[in-house]
């Protein structure tokens, strides 16, 4: 009875159904999964993102190519709710001729594009500092002809033979950026540097390092996230990673995540630019600081170790207020005992 039900029921079409709907169905969960958990880690970034500059005229996009990343160092001071850029950039020209370009950051929302900038100023070989032109460019004129118009923060440098420095100093925002949660957000501070720029050059994938630096009594610890990950060493409060790492990590940028100190956070508008710029710029890092750094790994986008942090610290508090008021009436009792028996 048994052997002719089973033969009987999983006939070769009706198994052939079942395993199908069985295929479906661990499809399904598992598409359900990793949505659910994507959403869980789906940072959404506008504010903080910036890039190295590039050519403002699309036909300079090829003699651009031809101009190669010497060398670069990036130092980000971290802030709450915004950071301090000091970053240097070292350009050959090989040719035996000068190469004026056009050069600068477009700011608006898309692919290619950064956040608005504060108080950009820039160097040349170590010359005195000067700001950059704000243009408004219509489609066609720029290297973003797909775009109605950009907002951009340009200048000309001229790149004679050799070795041409390129010094930069600004500020981004970094707080009002979310983490999506199911059908809930948690609002971070978010830093983002973009490597889609760098195509407009020769080079710089093997080239350089980035720093950052904790401020305002923040510690690496208060690092949620930092991408690409496992590619970063850290100590305290220094973070440093080789742009060759980084870049080469199958990654279109670095992005860090980090906790909110101040509910409101604190407007870009009212930071001393100038005071921030001389420190950045007066860090003076090396090889000796990297040799006391640690390898360094933060993928906690949701904040969950802190959380969990606090409700063990609650926990605890909450116990250690239990005993106190246990040792009291243990005490209480006692006197009481005490004057009863005299």
């Amino acid at each position: 009875m048994r052997t002719s039900f089973r033969n009987s029921f999983f006939t070769p079409h009706l198994r052939g159904d079942i395993f199908m709907r069985l295929k479906i169905s661990f499809f399904i969960l598992f598409t359900a999964i990793v949505s659910r958990c994507g959403a869980q880690i789906a940072p959404l970034i506008s504010n903080g993102l910036t890039s190295i500059f590039r050519p403002i005229n699309e036909n300079d996009s090829a003699i651009s190519k031809t101009i190669s990343i010497y060398n670069q160092q990036i130092k980000v001071d971290v802030y709450d709710g915004y950071v301090v850029m000091g970053a240097d950039y070292w350009f050959n020209n090989s040719s035996d001729h000068a190469i004026t370009l056009d050069i600068g950051f477009p700011q608006n929302g898309n692919e290619g594009f950064v956040s608005k900038f504060y108080w950009l100023r820039i160097r040349i070989n170590n010359g005195a500092p000067f700001l950059a032109n704000d243009t408004s460019i219509t489609n066609g004129d720029s290297a973003f002809g797909s775009q109605q118009h950009a907002l951009w923060n340009h200048w000309k440098i001229s790149f004679q033979p050799g070795i041409t420095e390129v010094s930069l100093n600004y500020g981004l925002k970094t707080g009002g950026n979310y983490v999506l949660m199911d059908d809930d957000s948690i609002e971070r501070n978010a830093f983002e540097y973009s490597f889609l720029n760098y195509a407009e050059w020769s080079g710089g994938d093997t080239t350089g390092e980035i720093w950052l630096r904790m401020n305002d009594g923040y510690v690496t610890k208060d690092i949620l996230s930092l991408l690409p990950d496992k590619k970063f060493v850290a100590g305290n409060s220094i973070v440093h990673a080789f742009m060759k790492d980084v870049m080469n990590a199958s990654a279109s940028s670095t992005s860090l995540w980090y906790r909110t100190l101040e509910q409101e956070g604190i407007a870009p508008e009212h930071v001393n630019w100038e005071r921030n710029f001389y420190k950045v710029n007066g860090w003076v890092v090396n090889e000796k600081i990297v040799a006391t750094l640690s390898p360094f790994s933060g993928t906690d986008f949701e904040d969950n170790t802190f959380q969990h942090e606090q409700r063990a610290a609650s926990t605890l508090l909450r116990w250690s207020a239990i005993a106190g008021v246990a040792i009291v009436i243990f005490f209480i009792l006692l006197f009481i005992y005490a004057e009863r028996k005299k």
